[in-house]
């Protein structure tokens, strides 16, 4: 029997990547996140922190460890607003961090659906706490489940496949619900820079390469919208319409 005593596979370099995915793949559409957020908030009850996080992801845009690190402290229900100043390092220290980089540093304005459901959130988890003699949530943590303990990226992404199923949607992770906000916002007529800067990019260039699918799409629709206002400018009035008017 002959025995390898070299290993074969010694200073072979790989050549090839592992093909990415489609970008149409990466987030959901306005219609199926209409579809989801609605089945989401008719049954929404404070124990369901994943489907908080679903809901909060969708609304400002925030990274998986934006959302985990969030706290009451940075929610302002008044002026609506959410402060993005640090992450919850889940990988190594289990605590607090910095953000991804300086730009990430930012405030977000939420709307007035958000607002509703985060105020009944608070108000949930005050009312549990009140029942015990310890503070379960020492670190003011927005979104933990009812043993006060962060929900795992692998839990909320078994949440959404679950979720799709259901609906009957497209199936996509957590962060591509952070595409899914970006890409809603420019749809709906929001420039490139307000939108580079409510997703803490560096720079806007960042945010042209993430989407240019996305920008390239709306720049043939307004190439169309351009021709259809130049036209009725240009589009001398019927005499015979004109006197009979008269």
């Amino acid at each position: 029997m002959a025995v390898i005593i070299k290993d074969p596979t010694y200073k072979i370099k790989t050549k090839g990547k592992v093909k990415e995915k489609a970008e149409e793949l990466k987030f959901l559409s306005q219609t199926d996140t209409e579809k989801l957020s609605h089945y989401i908030l008719k049954e929404l009850k404070w124990r369901y922190i994943s489907r908080h996080m679903i809901l909060f992801a969708l609304a400002t845009g925030c990274r998986y460890s934006e959302v985990c690190g969030m706290t009451w402290d940075c929610i302002d229900l008044e002026d609506k607003t959410v402060r993005v100043n640090k992450k919850w390092d889940y990988h190594n220290a289990h605590d607090f961090g910095p953000t991804k980089t300086d730009s990430s540093r930012r405030v977000i304005t939420i709307d007035d659906e958000t607002i509703k459901w985060i105020t009944h959130l608070k108000a949930e988890q005050s009312t549990q706490k009140a029942k015990l003699k310890d503070d379960p949530n020492p670190h003011n943590l927005v979104f933990v489940g009812k043993n006060y303990q962060l929900v795992t990226n692998t839990a909320v992404n078994k949440t959404l496949r679950s979720l799709a199923d259901t609906l009957d949607i497209k199936s996509v992770t957590f962060h591509a619900l952070r595409h899914t906000h970006a890409s809603i916002q420019l749809y709906n007529g929001r420039s490139i820079s307000w939108v580079s800067k409510r997703l803490g990019h560096k720079n806007i260039m960042t945010t042209y390469k993430t989407y240019v699918h996305i920008i390239d799409e709306l720049f043939t629709r307004e190439n169309e919208e351009s021709n259809e206002t130049m036209s009725k400018i240009f589009k001398v009035p019927d005499e015979k319409k004109v006197v009979s008017l008269r």
